[in-house]
């Protein structure tokens, strides 16, 4: 756990006068307009069940379907500005599940699973039956669930049982609906006539439950309780640079939720964490890191007896955040919540965390500069500028001003722009459009935003 003097925090009091400039930055582009949130999502789940009773039509689906989860931002409460985009778990429970073995593979954060049986067989509609043909080609020769070949079955079976481009109407509404694949998931995207489009992102997962002939392969776990939910599951996702067919990620997203709900500030935190990457245009930084970083903490503070941690003041909250993420920016390191040995920030790569670092490391000083000079004025607008729109720009050669493994990199030719952090960046400023036009022509990596 980070002490105060790891994270340059001070005592919470000193944050509260930040409290109104972020309840208004959650009004203004975070809080999701409750009306257009109930039209998205009844319409998305009215589109997500015609598709479901198309691939209804396919027998072997048919005995798989275990139903449907929602997960993600939006299912957690973690979603920022409109909602537009949703997950949706495509839950699949095989007949033999109960004779699979759940390994821990040599990959951290992934495992395998191998079906302990020569020849499998299951019990349907009362009557014994032989491994479906369709489903024999998904286990390889040693009895290993293939990812890949699941993969291939769900979009087999969505190929030829979903249209690639089909015209709906509901309630009167023209509704175009067209499909595609990326990565694990099928994304079904919706263009309504009267609004914006909705992707829905369909990802078939394996579900396990605890109890059965088998324990899950659990490194880190929440504090028991009575209401945790026993089902967990693991998904196709492919790890980058592994050929392992046999590799599948766990995923324990109801445990998450558990975890998360009912701590008072530590969902409108997040969602301010990820409105700061938002609005700097950090895609590296993925939603799912900036979350694991709140399980980490949560489950620090309760371990520690801090219980009442998140009922701090928002604005202590977020700048304490801020440095926490700074600080695994600074070593390239997020623990994956649920197996310490795997990094998540592995998938950064180490100039654009570097640079990231130094952001959020001046963004921290000079909120901590204004508030020492109690220019509350001063501090509510750098505050507007970071959450909402308008931030200073500056460009810093990261082969000279960086550590020491920069030197490997090739030098590339950096237009140094002058920085005036009383300057706040705004579209019709002249002076700010010439940096972003010059900004524009480097890659992410090797800027700075301010």
């Amino acid at each position: 756990m980070y002490t105060s003097d790891e994270l340059n925090m001070r005592s919470p009091s000193e944050y509260s006068c930040l409290n109104p400039v972020l309840q208004d930055v959650n009004g203004a582009v975070i809080r999701i307009n409750r009306s257009s949130k109930k039209v998205a999502v009844n319409r998305a789940m009215k589109v997500v069940n015609r598709i479901k009773n198309y691939l209804a039509q396919d027998e072997t689906f048919n005995k798989v379907y275990n139903g449907i989860r929602h997960v993600g931002s939006y299912y957690d409460g973690l979603r920022v500005t409109e909602a537009t985009e949703f997950d949706i778990n495509i839950v699949l429970k095989f007949p033999f599940h109960k004779k699979c073995k759940v390994q821990r593979s040599t990959v951290a954060g992934f495992v395998q699973v191998r079906i302990e049986e020569d020849n499998p067989s299951w019990f349907f509609g009362g009557t014994r039956y032989s491994m479906d043909q369709t489903l024999k080609k998904i286990v390889d020769s040693d009895g290993y669930i293939g990812r890949d070949q699941v993969l291939q079955w769900w979009q087999s079976i969505f190929s030829r049982h979903v249209t690639k481009n089909e015209d709906l109407f509901f309630d009167g509404v023209h509704c175009k609906v067209t499909w595609r694949t990326s990565g694990p998931a099928i994304t079904v995207r919706m263009k309504f006539d009267d609004s914006q489009e909705i992707d829905v992102d369909l990802v078939p997962v394996l579900m396990f439950q605890d109890g059965d002939s088998y324990s899950p392969p659990v490194y880190k776990r929440w504090i028991k309780q009575n209401q945790e939910p026993k089902q967990w599951y693991i998904v196709p996702k492919p790890l980058r640079d592994n050929q392992n067919n046999r590799l599948w990620r766990l995923s324990y997203t109801d445990q998450e939720k558990v975890i998360m709900d009912g701590l008072e500030h530590l969902k409108p935190t997040n969602k301010l964490m990820k409105r700061l990457r938002d609005n700097f245009a950090w895609k590296k930084l993925s939603s799912y890191f900036i979350k694991n970083v709140f399980l980490c903490e949560a489950e620090k503070k309760k371990a520690s007896g801090d219980a009442q941690f998140f009922r701090n003041n928002l604005g202590y909250l977020f700048v304490y955040f801020l440095n926490v993420i700074k600080l695994h920016l600074q070593c390239n390191s997020l623990p994956f919540f649920w197996d310490p040995d795997m990094n998540l920030f592995q998938q950064i790569p180490q100039e654009t965390a570097y640079n990231h670092y130094r952001c959020l490391e001046r963004i921290s000083s000079k909120i901590h500069r204004l508030l020492d000079e109690r220019k509350r004025t001063e501090l509510n607008e750098y505050i507007r500028s970071l959450l909402i729109g308008g931030h200073s720009v500056c460009v810093e050669n990261s082969i000279s001003n960086g550590p020491s493994y920069r030197n490997s990199y090739p030098a590339r030719p950096v237009t140094r722009h002058s920085y005036d952090e009383h300057h706040i960046f705004r579209d019709n400023c002249n002076r700010c459009r010439k940096a972003q036009e010059k900004l524009s022509s480097y890659n992410e990596s090797w800027c700075v935003i301010l």
